[in-house]
């Protein structure tokens, strides 16, 4: 059996990665979803040095904080209809998942 290497540490006691054992894990943190909470602890690990995974089941980053064009508002009503026609098995009406802000850019600079 090949012996397993020694963990590498850096000048600030944080492990290096092992390129040649490939069950090491990739990340330091896994954060689920993208809305502001979450984007900010990213932004404030990643300058700690840590590597972070960002997940988001949606297509879209900022969870309802999200902004879209046009085409992304109707993809994302036509999802939405779909995922509640499957749950009820009749014609899917949108929840009040969100809101849709209406001012075109720069409107709220005065």
């Amino acid at each position: 059996l090949k012996e397993k290497e020694e963990p590498k540490v850096d000048k600030e006691g944080l492990l290096e990665p092992n390129p040649n054992d490939p069950t090491e894990n990739a990340y330091d943190v896994i954060l689920c979803g993208t809305g502001l909470i979450q984007s900010i602890l990213a932004s404030a690990l990643s300058r700690t040095g840590k590597t972070i995974l960002h997940c988001d089941g949606n297509d879209f980053y900022g969870e309802l904080d999200g902004t879209m064009n046009l085409k992304g508002i109707l993809d994302w009503v036509e999802q939405s209809k779909k995922k509640e026609e499957g749950k009820t098995g009749k014609e899917g009406e949108l929840d009040e998942q969100g809101t849709i802000n209406l001012h075109p850019l720069g409107s709220l600079t005065n």
